[in-house]
């Protein structure tokens, strides 16, 4: 792949983050505080913790593509309500999108390895990126609806937003 296209492949997948970032944000913030605990099944993340993990995660991947390379993941404490989730969200997830808006063609194009299970171009991990928040966001959204609270409009109405 040449810099140029995946400049180029770059700038079309940050367009989508940003987009999905504001999806992403109001099905966060639609966990209510009391069902932070609330898990389907044993071998499933609570709540709060795959609120947590999608918050850190797109952190995580769009730090490893600005940076140009993977570092092992800090141990963050969870935050104790939705709110702190939010607010971690909010803090970290636009700065680092608009230093990726900025990656050079060749920074784009550098080749960065996640745990030698993917070894791709730093544009492709945006895809990644992306791909990994839509998965567990809509993980969460099935938890909100077990447990009662309003799923917000994902791509379109939600029975709870009409």
């Amino acid at each position: 792949m040449s810099p140029e296209k995946a400049k180029m492949i770059a700038d079309f997948l940050c367009t989508n983050l940003e987009r999905e970032y504001s999806t992403t944000r109001r099905v966060l913030a639609a966990l209510p505080d009391d069902q932070m605990n609330w898990q389907p099944h044993e071998k499933g993340m609570k709540a709060g913790e795959l609120a947590w993990h999608i918050a850190t995660s797109d952190c995580y991947f769009l730090t490893a593509v600005v940076n140009g390379g993977f570092a092992p993941p800090a141990k963050l404490e969870q935050p104790a309500n939705v709110a702190g989730i939010v607010a971690y969200y909010d803090e970290n997830f636009p700065p680092l999108l608009e230093k990726a808006k900025n990656l050079t063609p060749e920074q784009a194009v550098k080749e960065l390895n996640f745990r030698d299970i993917f070894v791709q171009p730093a544009a492709i991990f945006l895809n990644l990126c992306n791909g990994h928040s839509i998965h567990h966001r809509g993980q969460l959204s099935t938890y909100l609806r077990a447990t009662g609270a309003k799923v917000p409009k994902i791509y379109g109405r939600s029975a709870d937003e009409q």
